[in-house]
């Protein structure tokens, strides 16, 4: 079935500023309090759209949203609560709800399925768009934000590679490449990554492809970079101030940590994407197909991919982890589920203690 036949659109989005108020909700009816607050006090000429609010995936609440309420605005504004938001350009598949609130989960169970159907991959947050103004009637547009994979893998590879040998190993992915089936988008990555492995060193496909996995939320990064800076302005060293991250990531509910340090080298091992399957898995390619979070990859384990693909998923180790140190980091894949490995681990390099 077609993106149309699922009442789907696809939708671009330049960059823009937006007001917003960021807070933990529980209900959605606490929503239309901040809305009020938005419209109140945000001059009408410099609003140039409909409300909408963001709900961020991974963040530190136990309980409710993590919801940015926010007006796109054509000027940078704040006042009091509300703070300017700068939005980057976003492309999202985009399905509108025009029934009752009880009908919103089945819109977000038709755009999400996407990304199993298709290999499509999210970005860590969505966004509602409120074009009645209110959270709990329609028309309400739910947008999945889709991850720029592709965007992302050519700007590193010609900043690494140079721009000639880029568009070699980048290819076409052909005008239907969004709605390519799962085989196809796999046997693409497949092949763009073949393409890769004879034209480039290691360093270089770890640069390349590091830079291409998820965007780790910001604010989550920046809350272990306070706490490593803490610890060191109260005196400590390098290797006590990591340990004192990762105590923070362990209780804390942003973060899922299977972590240990030996030394300079900081051990990093993924869950599984979905534990329930992976629990009553009853073959290794079932557990593998359950562990992995890749929609690229994650079904196709029986079928052969370079291991470089897994610099990708370095990269979201990487991310977290040069923010909270403030320096460029080396992540080493150890383990990989394409190295026949039935985990994925990886190595932080963390730097020498300065004397």
């Amino acid at each position: 079935m077609s993106f149309e036949e699922k009442g789907i659109r696809v939708k671009q989005f330049g960059d823009t500023w937006a007001a917003v108020i960021r807070l933990n909700v529980q209900t959605r009816a606490e929503i239309i309090e901040k809305l009020e607050i938005l419209s109140i006090s945000v001059p009408p000429e410099i609003i140039t759209g409909p409300p909408f609010w963001i709900r961020h995936f991974i963040n530190s609440y136990a309980e409710g949203f993590d919801a940015e309420i926010g007006l796109p605005v054509c000027d940078r504004f704040e006042s009091g609560e509300i703070a300017a938001r700068y939005l980057p350009a976003m492309e999202v598949l985009a399905k509108t709800l025009t029934g009752t609130i009880d009908q919103l989960g089945a819109v977000y169970q038709v755009l999400f399925g996407c990304q199993g159907e298709y290999g499509l991959i999210s970005d860590e947050y969505c966004v509602e768009v409120l074009h009645g103004g209110d959270p709990q009637d329609g028309p309400i547009e739910v947008m999945f934000v889709r991850h720029p994979w592709e965007r992302l893998f050519r700007e590193a590879a010609t900043n690494v590679l140079g721009e000639e040998t880029a568009e070699k190993v980048m290819g076409d992915p052909g005008p239907f490449f969004l709605e390519a089936s799962k085989l196809g988008r796999f046997e693409w990555a497949k092949t763009l990554v073949d393409r890769l492995d004879k034209v480039s060193d290691e360093g270089q496909r770890y640069e390349i492809l590091s830079g291409c996995s998820h965007i780790f939320p910001g604010e989550q990064a920046e809350k272990m970079r306070a706490v490593f800076r803490g610890e060191i302005e109260k005196g400590a060293g390098l290797l006590e101030a990591v340990d004192a991250v990762v105590a923070f990531m362990e209780a804390d509910p942003g973060w899922r940590p299977n972590i240990y340090r030996e030394g300079n080298l900081l051990f990093t091992t993924k869950n599984p994407s979905n534990p329930e399957a992976y629990a009553s898995a009853t073959t290794d390619l079932e557990r593998k197909q359950a562990y992995c979070f890749c929609p690229i990859l994650s079904h196709q384990m029986e079928n052969a991919m370079s291991d470089s693909f897994c610099y990708c998923s370095a990269g979201w180790e990487r991310k977290q982890w040069e923010v909270a140190l403030g320096q460029p980091l080396r992540i080493e894949v150890v383990k990989s589920l394409l190295k026949g490995d039935m985990e994925c681990q990886f190595a932080v390099y963390l730097p020498e203690e300065q004397g």
